[in-house]
This record gives C-alpha cells, structure tokens and sequence, in this order.
C-alpha cells in the first residue's frame, strides 16, 4: 500500500502520479473515492434494511 495524501492506494500499471491524478476526480464529496463511497451506504443499507440518512 502506498499513501496517496489522505488514503492508500496498491497500484498495478499506472504511476502513483496518473493513480492521484484519477484519485482527484473520483473523490467528489470526500477522500474516499465516490464508487467505494457509495457501495459502502448501499451494502450498510442491505444489511440494516434502511438507511440512516448520513450520506
């Protein structure tokens, strides 16, 4: 794992500086990167059967 400022990232083919590059696009409402964010609030919402409504 390589830190990539706030979060780490494992890279495979790309350079750390492309990885960032992707990274700033992707992390639009926080240092998580948006498609991990929001699999995160959907499987919280399976598995509790609602959501909390802090997304």
């Amino acid at each position: 794992m390589i830190p990539a400022g706030r979060i780490y990232v494992q890279i495979s083919g790309i350079s750390l500086e492309k990885a960032k590059e992707m990274l700033k696009i992707a992390c639009t409402r926080s240092t998580i990167p948006e498609a991990v964010r929001m699999s995160h609030i959907i499987a919280s919402g399976i598995v509790e059967g609602q959501s909390r409504g802090k997304a």
